[in-house]
């Protein structure tokens, strides 16, 4: 049996990491989901601009990442099922 996979899009308020209540919102849907279908991974990747240093970048891209999964964890996901993943525009222009 093939497994389903969806994509939802968490954004952030420029260089914040906090949940926003639209982004809560988002969130709540993806538990939603996993009360019918018990996911077995959720992979999390982490996404900045170009503005920044590298290393300011990346310290943001994880941020957001631990806050999206702090908030699942909070509402009822195990951990065991997050895979992380950082991506800032650095990698995407070395492609």
């Amino acid at each position: 049996m093939a497994q389903q996979k969806d994509t939802v899009l968490v954004h952030f308020e420029f260089n914040r990491s906090e949940i926003t209540t639209m982004a809560a919102v988002i969130l709540d849907s993806l538990v939603s989901a996993n009360q019918s279908a018990k996911l077995q991974q959720v992979k999390l990747y982490g996404h900045c601009d170009f503005i920044g240093s590298d290393a300011y970048n990346e310290s943001l891209s994880e941020a957001r990442i631990m806050a999206v999964k702090k908030y699942l964890s909070d509402k009822g996901l195990p951990g065991a099922v997050f895979a992380v993943d950082l991506f800032h525009w650095i990698q995407a222009a070395r492609g």
